[in-house]
């Protein structure tokens, strides 16, 4: 809700560069949100937009499984202790189902 947030912050922003953002008449923050978590290592980073830029010459959204989402899993795996397996979704609804089968069953 934006009736939490201080009087005179503004609404609308234009752009982001690094750790900071812009709103539409060019005041800049420091984006402590991090853009609500998905932006850690800062705007317009190279070598994530490299990379974007890069995999979404092959598909951006794939009906099935890529070879990268298979090296990640194998990687989640071998470094999270308590991971047996990986499991990617597309959105929450697909998070949810899986959680409570997971429970289900066990």
């Amino acid at each position: 809700s934006i009736a939490g947030l201080p009087k005179g912050y503004t609404q609308f922003f234009d752009r982001g560069e690094g750790c900071y953002i812009y709103d539409v008449d060019g005041k800049r923050y420091i984006d402590f949100m991090a853009s609500f978590g998905p932006i850690l290592l800062g705007h317009q980073h190279e070598g994530v937009d490299s990379q974007v830029r890069k995999q979404m010459l092959k598909g951006n959204c794939l009906a099935g499984p890529s070879e990268k989402m298979v090296e990640l899993a194998e990687l989640l795996s071998r470094v999270i202790p308590y991971a047996e397996w990986a499991y990617f979704a597309k959105n929450g609804t697909d998070s949810t189902t899986i959680a409570v089968r997971m429970a289900r069953a066990h």
